[in-house]
């Protein structure tokens, strides 16, 4: 029988290329940077403007909306919750 891992480490293709540790870091600090301050865009080009990294560029602003988005849910549900 064929597994997935045997597939992945015989294979000399890349199914999908993971980004290095900075990356994420950079990612995950814009997320909580426009959480606490909703400002995702402000926190995306920050992180832009600190590594100038066009690749980051996306998933800056992918995570940055999705953290400001969630962060205004849940402040509306403790707020329900108070009142």
């Amino acid at each position: 029988t064929l597994h997935l891992s045997d597939t992945i480490a015989s294979s000399s293709d890349v199914i999908f290329d993971l980004a290095g540790v900075p990356a994420y870091s950079m990612v995950g600090a814009a997320s909580v940077l426009a959480a606490i301050f909703r400002a995702p865009l402000t926190a995306s080009l920050l992180m832009f403007e600190i590594t100038r990294n066009y690749e980051v560029l996306l998933p800056l602003l992918a995570s940055a909306g999705v953290a400001s988005l969630v962060s205004d849910i849940l402040e509306r549900k403790v707020e329900e919750a108070k009142s």
